[in-house]
């Protein structure tokens, strides 16, 4: 394979993962030449960047930046940038990788045996999920093709986050596990959003699909994502209802009005970020609420500014897809907020 396939990795007080994930670097740039890897640290202070070039000082395809911004999105966007400036590279390829997650260097055995998958823009590959860190992850190394990925539902798929296909997982709404064209990327100037500290690889996403890439897949198992229970997405988020507004409306602008059920994708948005205030807002798991404060904190973000007033009046939202939600709005309508206390208190990954 002759083009270049750069991994953007951020990190930020990783230190715990430093020797899972040089095992991963070396694995890697031992056996395939033209996998680089685009190291940028969000600001961290406990030595991270440091462990990592003492220990990989002599892996010239790695490329160390520094953040220009806090958080996430400004960490990969300080990548993409990078990518995008390397002028003398005309094919670049680019992978999104968690600091504690895993890519199967098998990916890259089955790009090199055939160049069909060259002529999508955006390649999805199944990914698998585990509480368990992956230090020895099985690499999927059968020959698996790459075929044309049909999104007659292309919204709803990205709004819905994980979905199978073929009996495998895929993800819609995250960067990761997924090979992107960086040409199409800086063509169609596409960053991830700043703005965000939450939900912004759904608009990273979105703001993609709606540039009509070509999309490919393949059946491989080829990305391993680590359950972190202390990532963004199960933390208290004190701002969780701006953010939302703020999602909302970028979902208005980026799914265009040709599409049909653009308004039921609105409410599903709305529906789903419920259910996630109540996760995040209210029964994080770095924060313990009594059962009187979080009656409280779950009324006053579920009635602010009306954000949830639609949903709230509604028993069932039609065509709905979890069942676990209706309940949680029939409860919620019910004001049975200590069946809710209790329901949450005891949801899955709680530490």
């Amino acid at each position: 394979m002759n083009d270049r396939v750069y991994i953007i990795v951020p990190h930020k007080n990783s230190y715990q993962l430093v020797e899972q994930f040089i095992l991963f670097v070396r694995e890697v740039v031992e056996n395939h030449s033209n996998v680089y890897f685009v190291i940028i640290d969000d600001h961290s202070s406990d030595g991270t960047t440091k462990k990592l070039k003492k220990n990989l000082y002599n892996e010239d395809r790695l490329i160390f930046l520094k953040s220009k911004a806090d958080g996430v999105s400004a960490a990969r966007n300080t990548g993409l940038n990078y990518i995008y400036s390397l002028t003398e590279v005309s094919n670049k390829w680019i992978l999104f990788c968690d600091f504690d997650d895993m890519i199967s260097p098998s990916i890259f055995e089955q790009l090199n045996k055939s160049d069909s998958w060259k002529k999508f823009d955006y390649l999805l590959f199944g990914f698998t999920s585990s509480s368990e860190k992956f230090l020895e992850a099985k690499h999927d190394s059968s020959s698996v093709g790459f075929a044309d990925f049909p999104l007659n539902d292309r919204y709803g798929l990205i709004l819905g986050g994980t979905f199978v296909s073929q009996n495998t997982k895929f993800n819609l709404n995250a960067p990761w596990a997924k090979l992107i064209s960086a040409q199409f990327l800086k063509q169609n100037e596409i960053y991830f959003d700043e703005e965000l500290i939450f939900k912004e690889d759904l608009i990273f996403n979105l703001a993609i699909l709606r540039c009509n890439p070509t999309i490919g897949m393949t059946t491989g198992i080829y990305y391993y994502y680590y359950i972190n229970p202390l990532s963004t997405v199960r933390n208290f988020i004190s701002c969780i209802n701006e953010q939302n507004m703020i999602v909302l409306n970028k979902l208005n602008v980026l799914i265009p009005n040709s599409v049909k059920n653009k308004q039921f994708l609105l409410k599903y948005f709305l529906a789903k970020s419920l259910v996630e205030t109540m996760h995040l807002y209210v029964f994080s798991s770095t924060h313990s609420f009594t059962y009187v404060e979080s009656r409280k904190k779950f009324y006053e973000v579920t009635t602010q500014k009306n954000l949830y007033t639609s949903l709230l009046k509604s028993l069932y939202i039609p065509k709905f897809s979890k069942k676990s939600y209706t309940v949680i709005y029939m409860l919620t309508k019910l004001k049975c907020f200590n069946i809710l206390f209790i329901l949450m208190k005891f949801k899955p990954n709680r530490k």
